[in-house]
C-alpha cells in the first residue's frame, strides 16, 4: 500500500498532471449589448504559482481544435490563465456580399473587448493566433494597447489578397460565386474590390508599440495563406520569425509538435 502511494504521489507531481489545471467553459457578456462570447478558461491551481498573465487563444477557420486546448492546458500548468475563444455573436454568419469580411473582423475585434473585460487588471496579456486567428491577432495588436505579446501561426495580410487568393474551400466557393456574380474576372480586380469595403489591413495599421514581444510562425509551403502574405505581415511587425516548410494545416500541427515549449516561453516568460 505504501508503495502505491507513493507512485500516487509521483503521477499527481507529473508534467502532465490534470490537477496542474481547471477548465471551465462559460460565456462573457457584453454589459452593454447582447453580444456574447463562448470560452474555455484554463486556470492554474494547486501548488502551480500563478504568474499574472492570462493567454487569450483564437482558434483557425473552421473552429477549436485539440492544439489550442493542448495549448491552453499547457500554459495553465506553466501558471498562467488561458482563454480559448469557442464563438461569439455573429461568427458564422455567411453572404456573399462583400462587406461581410469588415462585419466579421469587427465582431472578433468585439469579441477580444468583452474577453478583455473578464482578465483581472492586474493581469499581463498574450494573444496566440492561429490562420485566421492570426490575422484577428494582428489587429488586437494595432487596435489594443494592453496586450504586450503576440505570436500568430499561419496568418497574412492583406487580408483582401489572402481571400482573393486563398485555396481554403469556403473561400474559394464564396470567390468562384462572386465572380459570377459580380464579374470578376481576376484575382486583382477581386481582391480590390473586397479592400474598397474592408478598412481594418493589419499593414496599413501602426505597429504595435516599442517593447511588445511579436512572434510569427511562417509556413513556407502555404496556398490557404499564401507564404509571401505571411512574410508581409511579419515584416511589417518586425516580428521574430519561425520558419516551417510545410503546408497550412501540417505547417499548424508541426508548429504545435515541435515548438509548444518555445511558443509558451515566448508567451509567458519574462
Amino acid at each position: 500500500m505504501k508503495v502505491v502511494a507513493q507512485i500516487l504521489f509521483i503521477l499527481l507531481l507529473a508534467p502532465g498532471c490534470a490537477l496542474a489545471q481547471l477548465q471551465d467553459e462559460t460565456v462573457f457578456k457584453d454589459p452593454a449589448s447582447s453580444f456574447e462570447v463562448d470560452v474555455l478558461v484554463y486556470k492554474p491551481y494547486g501548488w502551480v504559482k500563478d504568474v499574472g498573465r492570462t493567454v487569450v487563444i483564437y482558434p483557425p477557420t473552421g473552429g477549436v481544435t485539440r492544439l489550442e486546448r493542448s495549448y491552453a492546458k499547457q500554459f495553465a500548468k506553466r501558471g498562467a490563465t488561458a482563454i480559448v475563444l469557442t464563438n461569439w455573436t455573429g461568427l458564422s454568419e455567411s453572404t456573399l456580399e462583400l462587406s461581410i469580411h469588415q462585419t466579421l473582423h469587427e465582431r472578433a475585434m468585439k469579441a477580444f473587448e468583452v474577453t478583455m473585460l473578464n482578465i483581472p487588471d492586474t493581469h499581463s496579456i498574450s494573444v496566440l493566433g492561429t490562420s485566421v486567428g492570426g490575422i484577428f491577432t494582428s489587429l488586437i495588436a494595432a487596435m489594443f494597447d494592453r496586450p504586450d505579446r503576440y505570436l500568430i501561426i499561419g496568418a497574412g495580410a492583406p487580408v483582401a489578397e489572402v481571400i482573393s487568393q486563398s485555396d481554403q474551400s469556403d473561400l474559394a466557393k464564396a470567390r468562384d460565386q462572386r465572380y459570377e456574380k459580380y464579374g470578376f474576372s481576376t484575382e486583382a480586380e477581386y481582391a480590390e474590390e473586397l479592400s474598397k469595403v474592408f478598412n481594418l489591413e493589419p499593414t496599413e495599421m501602426s505597429k504595435p508599440a516599442e517593447g511588445v514581444r511579436l512572434g510569427a510562425f511562417v509556413l513556407t509551403e502555404d496556398t490557404t495563406v499564401p507564404t509571401h502574405h505571411q512574410y508581409k505581415l511579419a515584416e511589417h511587425w518586425q516580428a521574430q520569425v519561425w520558419e516551417i516548410e510545410a503546408s497550412h494545416v501540417w505547417g499548424i500541427f508541426r508548429a504545435w509538435w515541435s515548438y509548444s515549449d518555445e511558443i509558451a516561453d515566448f508567451l509567458i516568460e519574462d
